[in-house]
């Protein structure tokens, strides 16, 4: 799936995901905490004990921990 970032907005994304925003992008656009444990750290904490690296996961979750500590203008 294609999409381009403008501001905090994904552009297109709703053309690729039948008019429906994920979760996370409408808490994020309603100013609400992003689960970021849920469905980022936890999943990383299964797969390290597992033995599996996941380099993007982990590099999501940190950008998106260091965007949530703040609010949206």
């Amino acid at each position: 799936m294609k999409v381009g970032i403008v501001g905090s907005g994904a552009v297109g994304l709703e053309k690729h995901t039948g008019g429906h925003k994920p979760s996370m992008m409408i808490d994020r656009l309603e100013g609400r905490p992003l689960e970021i444990g849920a469905i980022y750290r936890i999943p990383l904490e299964h797969a390290s004990r597992a033995g599996v690296e996941m380099t993007r996961v982990r590099m999501l979750h940190a950008l998106l921990e260091a965007g949530g500590r703040r609010r949206p203008a």
